[in-house]
């Protein structure tokens, strides 16, 4: 996939050391995108990094100055669903990186098909902004086609909130691991039964 990189430009699994760069691409990108970052620090992307398979599910594009010019990563959802984000650093749009990201995730996605449960319908989701013109052209290129909006609501208080008033038949405690695990795992997997895309959690 290198023939659709300008020139220069490659792309290449990253290495845990890449991980302050790669945070800054994603600021850089939601700065650009909606005008703010939304606090996503760079101790809770790291936590993730940490986590992730770099060698199979992470890549970076790097501009001809060595500097991380994108990132792209894909999540796996028991073999029955793939998340996929693309981040692009705005002083390199149009240099190929988006594309060659989409395809390598898309490739990724489908080394999972033998593993899904018989019978699964295997779905790749690619989470952009929906105001982002050169984005769903992009994917409307690759075979894409919009299915779902989410839009973010915001409030401004003037003051403080009232105080939180529950009705008597509820109290509100702290958590005890030896006895809420199990009553959590099956209210929380009850709740989110019927949610768009939802793949269950075994115990």
């Amino acid at each position: 996939m290198s023939d659709l990189l300008a020139p220069g430009y490659i792309v290449r699994h990253p290495e845990v050391a890449d991980a302050a760069d790669v945070h800054a691409v994603i600021m850089a990108s939601d700065v650009e995108e909606f005008g703010e970052s939304e606090g996503y620090s760079f101790e809770e992307f790291e936590g993730e990094w940490t986590q992730r398979d770099l060698g199979h599910d992470v890549w970076v594009g790097v501009a001809p100055g060595g500097e991380i010019a994108g990132y792209g990563m894909i999540e796996d959802r028991r073999h029955v669903r793939q998340d996929v984000e693309i981040y692009i650093h705005p002083a390199h749009f149009g240099k190929g990186i988006g594309t060659t990201l989409v395809r390598l995730a898309e490739a990724r996605a489908r080394e999972h098909l033998e593993h899904a449960p018989p019978g699964t319908r295997v779905v790749v989701n690619n989470w952009i902004n929906a105001l982002n013109p050169e984005a769903r052209s992009l994917l409307k290129r690759e075979g894409y086609s919009p299915v779902r909006y989410f839009f973010r609501m915001e409030i401004t208080f003037s003051e403080e909130p009232p105080s939180t008033s529950w009705p008597a038949e509820f109290t509100v405690r702290s958590v005890n691991p030896d006895e809420d695990l199990r009553p959590f795992y099956e209210t929380t997997q009850e709740a989110m039964a019927d949610h768009w895309g939802h793949v269950a959690i075994s115990t």
